[in-house]
């Protein structure tokens, strides 16, 4: 015989997120910590969030086989954006 109990799972979510460049909040000023239980996320963040690249064999700039992890926040985006010799390309998502 089978028998049930209710019991709460605790989940660990990402609470916040921090730009790597000027430490502040990758979350809009005006919104709140709030959980979707539908994709297990806490939303929202904006900006690059969790970016991953990675130094290879002979590469001139960054350390080879070591792997970098950062988020910027949009505001730190768009100021990289700005020092593009030639500007990021865009495409309208809607």
């Amino acid at each position: 015989m089978r028998t049930t109990k209710e019991i709460t799972v605790m989940k660990t979510v990402t609470a916040e997120v921090f730009c790597n460049k000027c430490s502040l909040t990758c979350r809009s000023a005006q919104d709140d910590f709030h959980y979707n239980e539908e994709d297990d996320t806490a939303h929202p963040f904006y900006g690059l969030i969790e970016a991953e690249v990675a130094g290879h064999y002979y590469s001139p700039a960054l350390d080879d086989c070591k792997n970098y992890r950062f988020s910027l926040c949009e505001k730190c985006l768009k100021e990289m954006f700005a020092t593009f010799k030639i500007p990021p390309t865009t495409k309208d998502y809607l």
